[in-house]
């Protein structure tokens, strides 16, 4: 039986840090349909509530290691990496962001 690997909330949570991205590129030849894009950035420390309905991917299961690799924004095969969050940039930051809990 697997874990699902995200959980929608159904209570506020405090978000911890955010990525703050400085500068980012992307490169000039396609690659399998792709351009694949790189970041430049860090994450700040920050204190807000994160809306209800905001899904949060827990760290304590199986594919655990997966997740974080596909979410961080400076991952080298990630889903910023391979243009999946193209549109969710153009519109704010990273839309993905650390929680405490």
């Amino acid at each position: 039986m697997h874990r699902r690997l995200d959980v929608r909330r159904s209570e506020p949570m405090w978000e911890e840090a955010a990525f703050e991205t400085v500068e980012t590129e992307r490169v000039a030849q396609v690659f399998e349909n792709h351009q694949e894009r790189t970041v430049t950035g860090q994450y700040v420390a920050l204190e807000r509530e994160v809306p209800v309905g905001s899904y949060r991917v827990p760290m304590n299961q199986r594919l655990a290691r997966l997740a974080f690799h596909l979410l961080e924004p400076r991952s080298s095969d990630g889903l910023l990496t391979w243009n999946v969050l193209d549109e969710a940039i153009k519109r704010s930051t990273y839309p993905i962001h650390r929680t405490r809990d």
